[in-house]
């Protein structure tokens, strides 16, 4: 027998522990300060996202002549901050996952950015009827329960398994109450897709920072906007092909070419997949293997303001669990950090990509259908909505990274792995140890500047 590598935690970033989803900048360890600057300075950073901006400003400060080529009309990437309903709302990455020693969160208490820590115990769950306290407590004993069962059955596996079907073996012979359905729905939101596609010998193999999990209520973008002042930035510049060789490397947009001596690609793994960006020569087959094997979720938020609060307040969390189940299962009470009446409500996986194609006035039906029925006429309409789809935005076709059922964490390493000292990888995608994660991105970008510095 194979012997797998972690066990399943069924609530890591999901209900009832840790969080739902995803420091100063210091000089790299054993980092010299001159390197390449002699002759081979001139570096292209492809995308303007946590990994990218963090890469560039490192590479910046020990004097090489980095340029950053990013494809939307602002910074951030998948970190996101909206203004549109007069809030700042962050669509992207919210969470800063552990504060203690998080790097992220060390950049954050330096700008004098307020946090706000979110519990998933403070939650009002609904199924036909709200759940009482010791409900909720007998629902989280089921849950731990089950993630022992779980993961005994992939442990004894002979070979890899989907954390569905671990689960499922666990609980046959049972039924599936609505409160473990939106339980499993919550899990599925921070894996960012269907459990049946996530490997149960290593959706658990990576590593966390200790504290609590807490969002900005002025937005993550202000800590993307921080970590990328100063930098040298073309914005609505895609990228349409990158060819290398042993002596310098080409980066093509739509109209322009630019030949430099390095390349730093942050490009998010559903782009990579998607094969959007040509390689000349092609990846080495490893990488390309990497980039098969790892999963690339989908998550829609939709943000809704109203014109009072009609919903309980001192909660962070909205559960909604009805039989058959629901698209958007959590929702989240904005107004706790926010001073307005703002829900944000959720869907992963298949659910979010059922609505690719919907129309906005369908998704917010599909939204206030399961408020209405929690609380009934008491549930007005909003006076106004903004609704985001990572898998339809065309520079991230997805959310963030997991492994697929077949693949394993060597994925991770395999993708950061540089081509030809030409080409350089940094991204969430791009972190064994801190997958799926803002700080794990910035991390990646670290990484690469202390690789390039080091050549």
């Amino acid at each position: 027998m194979i012997e797998s590598p972690a066990t399943i935690r069924l609530g890591r970033r999901g209900f009832l522990k840790g969080a739902l989803l995803i420091g100063a900048l210091t000089a790299l360890p054993g980092c010299s300060e001159s390197g390449l600057r002699q002759g081979n300075s001139r570096i292209a950073v492809i995308g303007a996202g946590m990994a990218g901006l963090t890469a560039a400003s490192e590479l910046a400060r020990r004097g090489f002549d980095v340029t950053v080529f990013e494809a939307r009309n602002r910074i951030g990437g998948r970190i996101y901050t909206d203004n549109s309903l007069g809030v700042p709302i962050d669509f992207g990455a919210q969470w800063i996952e552990g504060t203690i020693d998080n790097p992220i969160a060390e950049i954050a208490a330096r700008l004098g950015a307020p946090t706000f820590e979110t519990r998933e115990e403070n939650s009002f769950v609904f199924t036909d009827k709200p759940l009482s306290e010791s409900e909720t407590e007998t629902l989280e004993s089921k849950i731990e329960e089950l993630e022992e069962r779980a993961g005994e059955i992939a442990e004894r596996s002979s070979e890899d398994i989907s954390v569905g079907q671990a689960v499922s073996e666990a609980m046959k012979g049972e039924r599936r109450s609505p409160e473990i359905e939106w339980a499993i729905k919550t899990v599925e939101l921070g894996i960012s897709d269907n459990l049946d596609h996530a490997s149960a010998w290593y959706s658990d193999d990576d590593e966390e920072f200790d504290g609590a999990g807490v969002v900005l209520p002025q937005g993550y973008g202000k800590v993307a906007a921080e970590v990328g002042a100063g930098l040298k930035i073309e914005l609505n510049k895609p990228i349409r092909e990158i060819n290398y060789s042993k002596d310098h490397a080409t980066v093509i947009t739509l109209n322009e070419e630019h030949q430099v001596d390095r390349v730093v690609v942050t490009l998010p793994l559903g782009v990579l997949k998607s094969g959007d960006v040509k390689f000349s020569p092609a990846l080495p087959e490893t990488k390309q293997r990497a980039i098969e094997r790892l999963g690339f979720g989908a998550v829609a938020k939709v943000a809704l303001r109203f014109p009072k609060i009609f919903w309980p307040r001192d909660v962070d969390f909205l559960g909604y669990a009805p039989p058959g189940g629901a698209k958007f299962a959590v929702t989240m009470n904005v107004s706790r950090f926010e001073d307005a009446p703002v829900l944000l409500a959720y869907a992963a996986g298949d659910d979010a990509r059922s609505l690719r194609s919907a129309q906005d006035s369908e998704i917010l039906d599909q939204v206030m259908a399961g408020l209405r029925s929690m609380f009934g006429g008491t549930a007005i309409a909003p006076e106004a909505f903004a609704i985001w789809k990572w898998e339809s935005d065309p520079f991230a076709q997805g959310a963030y990274s997991y492994v697929k059922v077949g693949g394993t964490s060597d994925d991770y390493d395999a993708l950061a792995e540089p081509v030809d000292n030409r080409l350089f990888f940094a991204g969430e995608a791009t972190n064994r140890q801190f997958r799926s994660t803002v700080h794990g991105a910035y991390l990646s970008g670290q990484r690469e500047a202390r690789r390039i510095t080091q050549l």
